[in-house]
């Protein structure tokens, strides 16, 4: 018998995988000759304005290798470096970028800021025109608008 937590990690699996498809799907077409790195469609942050070549966020990578428990830090970095990042495919070759701390807002802190606004929203029961903006803030401040 599974618990009520167990239908909401699937529920965040699913819609965590849907993203990763589009992503993955969105590359697919836009570029579909260049190559991705296999499991890691979740961290796929762009593609390079002038070659096409598909961009990781090399910190989600880590991430995700870390998901399943079987590796820390440390060895998720290793073995992204070793593994991963040094493997040079030609010129298709996909990039796996570096985040500079203090950049930006990354797409969790967004995800966990809308989720935030949404609860807001049903506990205190704001009309349509609060919702959208508290929502049209938080899309401010993560493109870097720190105005108002």
């Amino acid at each position: 018998m599974s618990s009520g937590m167990d239908s909401v990690r699937c529920g965040e699996s699913a819609k965590k995988m849907a993203m990763a498809c589009d992503k993955r799907r969105q590359v697919e077409v836009t570029c579909p000759d260049r190559l991705l790195a296999d499991g890691f469609d979740d961290a796929i942050i762009g593609y390079d304005a002038r070659t096409n070549n598909v961009i990781y966020s090399y910190s989600q990578c880590v991430d995700i290798l870390c998901e399943g428990g079987d590796m820390d830090r440390d060895q998720a970095t290793e073995y992204l470096d070793f593994n991963t990042v040094s493997a040079y495919m030609g010129e298709h070759t996909p990039h796996f970028m570096i985040d500079i701390p203090g950049s930006g807002v990354n797409e969790k802190e967004i995800a966990r800021l809308m989720a935030i606004i949404d609860d807001y929203c049903r506990i205190c029961s704001l009309q349509e025109r609060d919702i959208s903006n508290l929502t049209d803030r938080v899309k401010q401040l993560t493109d870097g608008d720190c105005s108002t």
